[in-house]
């Protein structure tokens, strides 16, 4: 049984801490400045928690989007999660697919990382629980260049194709993090502070907690790394279930 997050961080009865999206319209908006900081990216690693409630359609985790042209799309779809990029010099690539499922009405911890240091050919991973998980797929010439000009979204692409279940503790690292370093992240299931990591893992450009610390009242979403990419919700409630509230 997972320690809640809560009891980790002696919060009083009111502390959130996740984010509840609806499947319909609800989102958290970053706003454009990321993607110029994603441009500068030659490898990242996408780490978060999720409690997966099943749907008949594809449901966004992540996007980072200029137009319909160049973007960077992370979804679910029956527990498999796809990784799409597309600039505006390529067709539309699904550059990795995992074998392995995220279970339903269950938290899992999920990290994708991607390695640049091939140029263009990137080497894509997915971690659940802190596991490497078998690629299905996995295109070698993508380019993550997706233009300063546009928006990125947790939880829906462009206001649309919206998440429907809950998200905690969303970071992002502008480096391809190890299997050790991955296995910190997820820390036995247990609360990670991003900014204490006793490991000393760098290149962190956004931490989402999705709920403790964050606007309580309001609907921002603050980044706790020190990119200040804070977030706006829309249509999304902070709530208090988390990892250990199964």
């Amino acid at each position: 049984m997972f320690t809640s997050r809560k009891t980790l961080l002696n919060m009083e009865d009111d502390g959130d801490s996740s984010v509840l999206f609806n499947s319909s319209n609800t989102y958290v908006a970053i706003g454009d400045t990321l993607n110029t900081e994603l441009d500068s990216f030659s490898s990242f690693t996408l780490a978060f928690w999720v409690y997966v409630i099943p749907s008949s359609t594809v449901q966004t985790i992540f996007n980072v989007r200029k137009d319909s042209d160049e973007y960077l799309w992370f979804y679910e779809n029956a527990g498999a999660i796809t990784w799409r990029f597309k600039n505006a010099s390529d067709t539309d690539n699904v550059a990795a697919n995992s074998a392995g499922k995220i279970p339903f009405y269950t938290w899992t911890h999920v990290a994708l990382t991607a390695d640049g240091s091939g140029g263009s050919s990137r080497t894509c991973v997915q971690y659940n629980n802190g596991v490497a998980q078998t690629m299905s797929t996995n295109t070698t010439d993508i380019d993550i260049t997706i233009g300063t000009a546009g928006h990125a979204q947790v939880g829906a692409i462009n206001g649309g194709t919206s998440w429907g279940g809950y998200m905690s503790d969303i970071a992002l690292y502008g480096a391809n993090l190890s299997a050790a370093n991955i296995v910190t992240l997820y820390n036995q299931g247990e609360y990670f502070d991003h900014n204490n990591d006793p490991n000393k893992i760098s290149n962190l450009k956004l931490w989402y907690k999705m709920g403790e610390g964050d606007g309580y009242g309001s609907n921002e979403v603050i980044d706790h790394s020190d990119s200040n990419f804070h977030g706006t919700l829309n249509n999304a409630l902070i709530t208090e279930f988390s990892p250990g509230d199964e």
